[in-house]
């Protein structure tokens, strides 16, 4: 295997960051509208040639086949191939389609882009697949059904999450959406297919679709912020990471919110609770260094102990007679 592929970019040369337009073009583009460019450690000479020339994916990508279904999990890439800056997610290798990216598959690679192939068959994200500090972009297919807790963690210069309109669960299988889903501070907008049964999108802010969980909010958001009346949850690291956000109303009809909620914000001054909750999780303030007032639900019986960790400008907190643990 003597060529390496360097980059891998659009024909047309288009902005990834041009989100608008690559929406439309991602939907039905297909792996064949890619070039790639590569160097030939011989001669050091960098050559172009057409995605659909890569007839043998098994030279890029690491991989494993279900005998009893003949589907493939990629599970990294090749040595030759792991310093990419864009990847390309064929639909086949080795006559096989490819259903699932596995864990860690490409976990702090240095991808900066994610392109599926237009009749993609990818249905399961597992753990960490692209947990990559470079990544900025990616258009997830429609075929896709889950994406598992911590799949894009560490996205941190992620712009644009699109929800195409066959997922399900967005977290983990067992509970659909308190897993950790995406730290990016970059995060500026969020679209969910409008088929989608499972999610919206409203206001830019992502909610299961019978508005009883708001799922993410972009890290965009700023000022005064009031979550929706008829939201019970709120999903873990939803907010993390806001430094715009002045101030958040919570519903009367909030009953749990997850971990990490709000950590690593420096620009919330007070957080104050409902009575409706009765649970919130672990660091759900932790690192938090905008906060000076926080007064807690009524109805809480105890508080996780790294609740607000690290809040080091605190410097009042209510906390109701309930409170025992």
């Amino acid at each position: 295997m003597g060529n390496k592929i360097t980059k891998i970019t659009p024909i047309n040369k288009t902005k990834y960051y041009l989100l608008g337009i690559l929406m439309m073009v991602a939907s039905v583009i297909s792996v064949f509208a890619f070039t790639t460019h590569y160097t030939s450690p011989e001669n050091n000479a960098v050559h172009t040639i057409a995605a659909a020339s890569i007839e043998d994916w098994t030279q890029v990508y690491n991989y494993e086949v279900d005998s009893s279904t003949s589907t493939v999990t990629i599970t990294g890439l090749k040595d030759d191939y792991a310093t990419l800056d864009g990847l390309v997610i064929p639909s086949y290798i080795d006559g096989d389609p490819v259903v699932t990216i596995g864990t860690n598959a490409f976990q702090n690679k240095t991808a900066k882009t994610v392109y599926f192939a237009s009749n993609s068959q990818v249905t399961k994200i597992c753990s960490h697949a692209f947990s990559m500090y470079s990544l900025q972009y990616i258009q997830l297919p429609e075929s896709l059904t889950t994406i598992e807790a911590n799949a894009l963690r560490n996205c941190s210069a992620l712009k644009y999450l699109n929800i195409p309109k066959n997922l399900q669960y967005f977290g983990s299988t067992s509970d659909s959406v308190y897993g950790y889903l995406i730290h990016s501070k970059q995060l500026q907008n969020i679209d969910c297919d409008a088929a989608n049964p499972y999610f919206t999108v409203v206001d830019n802010i992502l909610y299961t679709k019978d508005m009883k969980t708001l799922v993410l909010a972009p890290r965009s958001l700023s000022g005064e912020f009031t979550i929706p009346e008829g939201v019970e949850r709120i999903s873990n690291a939803a907010m993390i990471g806001m430094n715009s956000l002045t101030k958040i109303n919570f519903p009367s009809t909030l009953k749990r919110i997850g971990s990490l909620f709000l950590a690593d914000t420096s620009s919330v001054s007070e957080v104050i609770l409902p009575d409706s909750v009765t649970q919130i999780d672990s660091f759900f303030l932790a690192n938090n260094g905008g906060v000076n007032l926080i007064k807690l639900s009524n109805s809480l019986t105890s508080i996780n102990d790294w609740s607000i960790y690290g809040c080091s400008n605190l410097t009042s907190i209510v906390i109701p007679e309930g409170v025992t643990t």
